[in-house]
C-alpha cells in the first residue's frame, strides 16, 4: 500500500508537471501566433505603403519629366528671344544711323531744292521711324518673353528640386520598408517553425494526459475512500475536540476559581498583616492579645448568641468598615483642627453671606416697593393730567393710561386708550395722524406737569394738524408756559404757530452759499408797530 501510494503520488506529480509544461507551451504558441499575425499585418501594411508610394512617385516622375521639357523649351525660347533682341538691336542701330544720315542730308539740302527730293526724304524718314517703332516693339516683346521664360525656368528649377527631395524621401522609405519586410519574413519563418514544433507537442502531451487521466481516475477512487476514512477520523477528532474544549472550560473555571481563592488568600494574608501592624501601632499588642481581651470582655451568654460564621461576618464587616476608613493618618488631629477652623470660618462666612443676601433681598424688596409706590403715584398723577389735557385739546372725549401685560407695575407695559369725540374707545394705533399727534402732545404735557424740566424741544409736532387743532395746540402750549417754568423751543413751518411765539429764529440765505441766522422779538415788534 505505501509503494502504490508513492507511485500514485509520483504519477500525479508527473501529470501536474506535464500540465505545467503544457501551459507555458500554449502561452508561447499563442504569443508566437500573435506575433506572426502582427508581422503579417505589418507586411501587408508595408506592401500597401509601397504600392501607394509607387502610385505617388509615378505622377511625380511625370511632373519631373514635364518640368525638364518645360525647362528645355524655356531655354530654347530664351535663346530665340535673345536672337530677336540682337536682331532688333541691330535694326534699331541701322535705323538710327540712317536717321542721322537723313538729318545730315536735310541739313545739307539748300532751300532751293525741289519738292520732290523733300518728299523722298520725308518718306525715307517715315520708313525709318516705323522701322524704329517696330524694333522697339519687338524689343519690348522679347524682353517680356525673356522675363516670363526666366521666371518659368526658376519655378521649374524649384519644382525640380522639390521633386528630387520627394524622390529621395520615398527612396529611403522604400529601403526602410524593404528592410522591415525582410525582418518580418525572418520572424515569420521562425514563428512558423516554433508553431510547427508546438503543434506536435500537444499530441504528445495529450497521449500522456490520457494515460495520466486513467491513473488520476484510479487515484480519485482511492482518494474518495481515503476522504471517507478522513471524514470518519475528522468526526472522531471533532468529538475529541469537543470533549477537550469541555475539559479545557472546566479546567479554566477551576483555574479561575483557584486564582480567585489565591487572590482571597493573598488579600486575607495582607489584611492579616495590616491587622498585625494596626494592632502593634495602635494598641501595642498582637491580634491574639486583642482577641483574648475581646473574649474576656464578652459574657458567655453573649458568646453563645453568635455562631462562628456570624463572628466571621461581623469581623468581615468591621474589616470592610476599617478599610473604608482608610489608613491611620498621624496628622489627623491637626488636619481635623484645621478643618474645624476652616469649617468654622466658612460657617461664619456662610452666615454673613446669608445675612447679606437677606439684607440685599430686603433692600431690593424695599426698593421695589418704593419704586412701585413712586411709579403708581407718578402714573396716577400723569394719568390725571393726561385725561384733563386730552379733554382740553379735543374739547371732549376721554383718554387714560393703563398698565398691561403684568400684575407687577415694574414689569408691566404702558398702553394709551383714547376716545376722541364721536368715536369709539381704542388704542393709539387706531387713531389718525393728527389725533395721534394731539394725544402725544397731551401725554408730553402731562409728564411736564408732573415733573417739569427746564427746556422742552418740540420738533414739528403741529405738522399733521389743521389750523383749528394748531390753535388748540398753541393755547395748550401757552397754558403750559404759564403753569410751569419750562422753556419751550418749537421747530415749525406753520405760520399760526410762529405767530403765537415770543421770539422767532430763522436761517436765511441772502447770497448763494452763505447762510445767516436771524431772530425777531414779536413782542418788541408789536410795540414798535403800535408806537408808529
Amino acid at each position: 500500500a505505501p509503494v502504490s501510494a508513492a507511485a500514485r503520488l509520483e504519477q500525479q506529480a508527473r501529470l501536474e508537471a506535464a500540465l505545467a509544461e503544457l501551459g507555458p507551451l500554449q502561452e508561447t504558441l499563442a504569443t508566437r501566433e500573435a506575433e506572426f499575425a502582427a508581422a503579417r499585418e505589418a507586411r501587408i501594411a508595408a506592401e500597401e505603403a509601397l504600392r501607394n508610394f509607387r502610385y505617388e512617385v509615378a505622377p511625380a516622375q511625370r511632373a519631373l519629366n514635364m518640368a525638364r521639357s518645360t525647362v528645355t523649351e524655356a531655354a530654347q525660347a530664351s535663346e530665340r528671344a535673345a536672337m530677336k533682341r540682337d536682331t532688333a538691336g541691330e535694326a534699331l542701330s541701322r535705323a538710327e544711323s540712317e536717321l542721322s544720315v537723313v538729318n545730315e542730308n536735310l541739313a545739307l539740302i539748300a532751300p532751293s531744292d525741289s519738292r520732290e527730293q523733300e518728299s523722298q526724304l520725308e518718306a525715307r524718314l517715315a520708313e525709318a521711324r516705323a522701322a524704329v517703332a517696330e524694333s522697339r516693339t519687338a524689343e519690348i516683346e522679347a524682353r517680356g518673353r525673356l522675363t516670363d521664360i526666366t521666371r518659368g525656368r526658376e519655378q521649374a528649377a524649384a519644382r525640380r528640386q522639390g521633386l528630387e527631395r520627394d524622390v529621395q524621401t520615398w527612396t529611403s522609405r522604400i529601403a526602410a520598408a524593404s528592410e522591415r519586410v525582410g525582418r518580418l519574413l525572418e520572424r515569420r519563418s521562425a514563428a512558423a517553425a516554433e508553431a510547427l514544433a508546438a503543434k506536435t507537442r500537444p499530441e504528445q502531451l495529450a497521449a500522456e494526459i490520457d494515460a495520466m487521466s486513467a491513473e488520476v481516475a484510479s487515484l480519485e477512487t482511492e482518494r474518495q475512500k481515503a476522504a471517507d476514512r478522513l471524514s470518519e477520523k475528522e468526526a472522531a477528532i471533532r468529538e475529541a475536540e469537543f470533549a477537550a474544549r469541555r475539559a479545557s472550560a472546566a479546567a479554566s473555571e477551576a483555574r479561575e476559581s483557584l486564582a480567585g481563592w489565591k487572590v482571597k488568600l493573598e488579600t486575607a494574608e495582607s489584611r492579616l498583616e495590616e491587622s498585625v501592624e494596626i494592632a502593634r501601632n495602635n494598641f501595642q499588642r498582637t491580634p491574639e492579645g486583642l482577641l483574648a481581651i475581646a473574649e474576656a470582655g464578652l459574657d458567655e451568654e453573649d458568646m453563645g448568641e453568635f455562631t462562628p460564621r456570624d463572628i466571621e461576618r461581623r469581623v468581615e464587616d468591621l474589616r470592610r468598615t476599617r478599610d473604608q476608613l482608610g489608613g491611620v493618618n498621624m496628622e489627623a488631629e491637626e488636619e481635623a483642627a484645621e478643618m474645624e477652623e476652616r469649617l468654622g470660618a466658612q460657617v461664619i462666612e456662610r452666615e454673613d453671606l446669608t445675612k447679606a443676601i437677606a439684607k440685599l433681598r430686603q433692600g431690593v424688596e424695599a426698593l421695589n416697593e418704593e419704586g412701585r409706590d413712586r411709579l403708581i403715584k407718578a402714573f396716577e398723577q400723569v394719568n390725571e393730567h393726561f385725561k384733563a389735557l386730552f379733554t382740553a385739546l379735543f374739547r371732549g372725549g376721554q383718554a387714560e393710561l393703563r398698565l398691561v401685560d403684568a400684575d407687577d407695575p415694574l414689569q408691566a407695559g404702558l398702553e394709551i386708550f383714547a376716545q376722541p369725540p364721536g368715536k369709539k374707545l381704542g388704542t393709539l394705533n387706531l387713531m389718525s395722524g393728527g389725533e395721534q399727534a394731539l394725544t402725544a402732545a397731551a401725554l408730553i404735557f402731562a409728564v411736564f406737569l408732573s415733573r417739569p424740566a427746564p427746556i422742552c424741544v418740540l420738533d414739528e409736532v403741529d405738522a399733521p394738524l389743521d389750523d383749528a387743532n394748531v390753535d388748540r395746540f398753541c393755547n395748550m402750549l401757552n397754558e403750559m408756559r404759564q403753569r410751569t417754568d419750562t422753556r419751550f423751543v418749537v421747530i415749525t413751518h406753520n405760520p399760526v404757530t410762529m405767530s403765537r411765539m415770543d421770539r422767532l429764529f430763522g436761517v436765511t440765505m441772502r447770497e448763494q452759499g452763505v447762510s445767516k441766522l436771524v431772530s425777531v422779538d414779536l413782542q418788541a415788534a408789536e410795540e414798535l408797530v403800535a408806537a408808529e
